[in-house]
């Protein structure tokens, strides 16, 4: 026997520990409802039960955002069927008044209550919300302002894109100009003139400034009359052009854009020694045509021969081509358009270039006039034309003209979303170039338009570049119109719907989206419909029937819409269910299996107690030994 350690109240005493602590754990989960409280009853099960959890929690939250979808489209489908209402009165009037039983005055009348009815539709697109927001009239961006926007810089092809063809562009352009300036690359055969391209620039700027000044008008108007230009064209004259009206200029009756007369080769001139070493009151501009005219070079890396016509081209596509004045304006105000009067006339533009034709005028009233054709006439215009058609050509239809393929850099081109159709023809022969070779070693697309700007028409026998300008610009012409149109579209559009997104889901992305057209009188075309006459009542019935098709549209997207989301509140609702019964049996405590364990560990406590209190009995009997 032994008195130092009693290991059998030791013994006693662990399993006290043990079952107290099983009884305290048995008690935690009967008084929590949960089989997991802490990380440590089941690592695993708490990071489950947490990830359902947020599923849940989301769940609940998408039902309820659903629900409220619900009520944002039947509060807007509430007031589209007034809508819908007022539109079939309004119907109903246009044809009450396209009988000839009712005088004029009879459909003023009439008229009076269509346009309060119009008003009201305008009124319950503008007033129409749901907490605060303006359900019918469209998205918050301004409509299109057609004076705002700039065809010629506002390109519908990215600016990046934009830009890279322009300098692609004016690269090559630039290349030609330091072949025929760089005197080091001249193989001597004819001397090369530098200055005849810098007095020809220089004075083009001083007619520039020149025009600018009111006050010159009547002479400037003098020297158009004499050349039988038009006399407000001047921003389209070519530098030719230009030279050739200063030749009927005299510079000493002038004034320049401060209001100081010009008096030629003295200080208070707009040119002095400083700025050039031309005197303007001594040398005529038939004198420095002449010039550039008579240059010739030749490039000795590529033995390629280059004349005065074309440095002339090469200098009007940069002067003018690549430089065109953000002043200048499209033909068409689209401010007051309705959508679809947009819509047919972005397809008229299309098909008008698409069937757009080359001419050159040779008509008797130029031949009179002195207009004639020079650099083999019209057969180089025409065959200059046909060779970029043929290059346009293969890249919109895949096929050269002997019907077989295309190279095959320019297969499977993607015209639509390159912005091809918005591009300038100068912008689309780059387009080319930049397919065919990326380096810029191929640059047939470019030397196309070269060799178009480089042929010229004659005004009494001197050449006056003009009707292949005249021509390219009204092929570009075009295209600024569709610029402008399908800008004004996607700004209208945009201006007119509003996108709606409900949230249905418990993680990122789960949501519907509803579309909600503005129907105020605008956007539903109904700004013209009037009853005055019988004639306005017949031709307003087709307006009112199509603005009776949108609504009635509208309504049917509405009424899907809320049967779908009505379905996705069914399938949220089950699947939270689903999911609340999983974490459910992970998380929570099975109540009677709990209750057992309970038992048998208050059981255990109490036989531990029990025998540890024998087992500190036993060393007593140490004592009776020693008594």
């Amino acid at each position: 026997m032994i008195i130092n350690n009693n290991i059998m109240a030791y013994n006693a005493n662990r399993y006290l520990g043990i079952n107290t602590g099983g009884q305290a754990g048995s008690m935690e989960k009967l008084a929590s409802g949960l089989r997991i409280n802490r990380a440590g009853d089941d690592a695993a099960g708490l990071a489950i039960s947490e990830t359902l959890r947020n599923q849940i929690s989301g769940l609940q939250q998408a039902s309820r955002n659903a629900q409220d979808g619900i009520s944002l489209i039947q509060t807007a489908e509430g007031a589209l069927s007034e809508t819908h209402n007022m539109l079939q009165r309004i119907r109903e009037l246009s044809i009450q008044s396209m009988n000839d039983t009712y005088s004029d005055s009879d459909r003023e009348k009439i008229d009076l209550e269509v346009q309060e009815l119009l008003d009201e539709i305008n009124s319950i697109s503008e007033k129409t919300e749901f907490n605060g927001i303006v359900l019918l009239g469209g998205g918050e961006q301004d409509e299109f302002d057609v004076e705002a926007f700039n065809p010629y810089t506002d390109s519908l092809i990215s600016k990046a894109d934009a830009d890279e063809l322009n300098a692609y562009a004016q690269a090559q352009i630039d290349a030609i100009n330091a072949i025929v300036i760089d005197t080091s690359k001249n193989n001597g055969a004819t001397p090369i003139n530098a200055n005849a391209i810098t007095n020809a620039t220089t004075l083009v700027n001083l007619m520039d400034e020149l025009y600018a000044n009111a006050e010159n008008y009547e002479k400037f108007k003098d020297g158009f009359d004499a050349l039988g230009y038009d006399a407000d064209s001047y921003e389209d004259l070519t530098i030719a052009q230009k030279l050739l009206l200063a030749e009927q200029l005299t510079f000493t009756e002038l004034k320049d854009s401060d209001g100081d007369l010009l008096t030629g080769s003295e200080e208070s001139g707009l040119l002095n020694a400083s700025d050039s070493a031309i005197n303007f009151s001594s040398i005529s501009g038939q004198t420095v045509l002449d010039d550039l005219l008579a240059l010739t070079a030749t490039d000795i890396d590529s033995d390629e021969y280059f004349n005065g016509s074309d440095i002339l081209a090469a200098l009007d596509a940069q002067y003018k081509s690549l430089n065109m004045s953000d002043s200048e304006k499209w033909a068409t105000d689209y401010s007051e358009m309705s959508l679809e009067e947009l819509e047919a006339e972005l397809q008229k533009q299309k098909d008008e270039l698409a069937n757009y034709t080359y001419t050159m005028t040779t008509t008797a009233s130029n031949a009179a006039n002195g207009l004639g054709i020079g650099n083999a006439g019209g057969a180089a215009s025409t065959a200059a034309w046909d060779n970029i058609y043929e290059i346009l050509s293969q890249m919109e239809t895949g096929l050269q003209a002997d019907g077989t393929a295309v190279a095959e850099n320019l297969q499977g081109l993607d015209l639509e979303a390159d912005g091809y159709y918005e591009m300038t023809l100068l912008e689309k022969l780059a387009y080319y170039d930049k397919a065919m070779d990326p380096t810029g070693t191929i640059t047939d697309g470019i030397d196309a338009y070269i060799e178009l700007t480089a042929i010229t028409t004659t005004v009494n026998g001197d050449p006056a570049p003009g009707d292949i300008d005249k021509e390219i610009d009204a092929y570009d012409a075009y295209v600024y119109e569709i610029r402008a149109l399908t800008e004004a579209i996607n700004a209208f559009e945009e201006a007119s719907t509003q996108t709606f997104d409900f949230h249905v889901g418990a993680n990122e992305d789960q949501k519907v989206s509803v579309e909600i057209d503005s129907v105020d009188t605008t956007t539903l075309g109904l700004n013209s419909v009037n009853m005055l006459t019988k004639e306005a009542a017949s031709a307003s019935l087709s307006k009112i029937d199509a603005a009776v098709d949108k609504i009635t549209t509208q309504r049917a997207k509405l009424g899907a819409a809320q049967n779908r989301i009505e379905y996705t509140i069914k399938n949220v609702d089950n699947t939270t269910e689903n999911l609340q019964s999983a974490e459910s049996q992970i998380r929570d405590t099975d109540m009677a299996t709990e209750m057992v364990e309970l038992t048998k560990y208050n059981i255990l406590t109490q036989a531990s107690q029990s025998m540890l209190t024998q087992a500190n009995q036993n060393p007593y009997q140490v004592l009776q030994l020693l008594s």
